[in-house]
């Protein structure tokens, strides 16, 4: 939910209350409510090894395979008992048997910017919807950025429902392709071309005139991929019919404010939905409020 400027987004009031509310009792239980997608980039990394229980869909994933770090895609109950109890158990992705690669992909294609990184997630993803599949990408000869792998991560995830991925010499359980398989049973190679990549941009369909929404998010924007936005869009004006939205969390909204990028986002020329599920101290003091049994 996006506390501000509600009316522009047509959100149901019932559906606000609740996520208020929702804040509160989190609030009440010592819960950061961060209101972030990207705790991995802004809030929290963990350490190679580390167990955690983790589960929004990109997060999971760049816990296993950026940080090598340990966590299955968790609900929030068990989350919240993992938090309470320090213990979460040990299956799936905790064991090492499961984190060993399963699928090679050799990529053949240029990678310039983070939709090419997703449209590779979507290639690999899509026709391999298995949870314990677990990609391991080679041909890679460019040291990805955060924000890359975030967006190949987030697809393998969404597409996929995957887990987990290794790219040699890249991620840490990857040193080799001997260390990334650890012995396991390799599926059929995949192959990703530059035609690949090509065919998934050249399958979305735009209809003029249409009442069209751009949404930059999933998952949330960093402070660079802010600025970028912010350089893409100065001196720019968004076309009839249409909108243009830009999320991200309260730390990185904080510090592109600060930078000026918020001002060109949220200018005459577009407009910028701050972040997701975003509120204020008032807004959860309004809710305590109206909450039965709260003075």
């Amino acid at each position: 939910m996006h506390f501000a400027d509600v009316a522009s987004l047509r959100q149901e009031e019932g559906e606000i209350a609740k996520e208020e509310e929702i804040v509160v009792r989190l609030r009440d239980m010592r819960a950061a409510t961060t209101d972030t997608c990207i705790n991995y980039q802004t809030v929290y990394q963990p350490k190679l090894g580390e167990h955690v229980a983790w589960g929004d869909t990109g997060t999971v994933i760049y816990a296993n395979s950026v940080f090598g770090a340990r966590t299955n895609y968790e609900g929030g109950m068990a989350s919240f008992a993992a938090a309470i109890t320090g213990r979460t158990p040990a299956y799936g992705f905790h064991l090492d048997d499961v984190r060993r690669g399963s699928i090679p992909v050799e990529v053949r294609a240029r990678l310039v910017d983070s939709a090419d990184w997703g449209a590779l997630g979507k290639i690999v993803g899509h026709p391999n919807q298995d949870y314990f599949a677990v990609p391991v990408f080679t041909g890679i000869d460019q040291m990805p950025l955060s924000d890359s792998l975030k967006h190949l991560g987030a697809s393998l995830a969404s597409y996929g429902s995957l887990a987990m991925y290794h790219m040699v010499g890249v991620t840490p359980e990857a040193a080799d392709e001997a260390a990334a398989f650890a012995g396991r049973e390799r599926a059929a190679p995949m192959v990703v071309s530059q035609a690949d990549i090509d065919a998934v941009y050249g399958a979305y369909r735009f209809v003029e005139g249409a009442h069209n929404v751009v949404v930059f998010s999933g998952p949330q924007l960093s402070l660079f991929e802010m600025q970028h936005l912010a350089r893409l869009f100065a001196g720019r004006r968004v076309a009839g019919g249409m909108q243009a939205f830009a999320t991200t969390n309260h730390a990185v909204w904080s510090d592109a404010k600060r930078l000026g990028y918020v001002d060109v986002l949220e200018g005459p020329a577009s407009r910028c939905c701050r972040a997701c599920a975003s509120t204020s101290c008032s807004d959860c003091r309004a809710s305590a409020r109206r909450m039965p049994g709260r003075t």
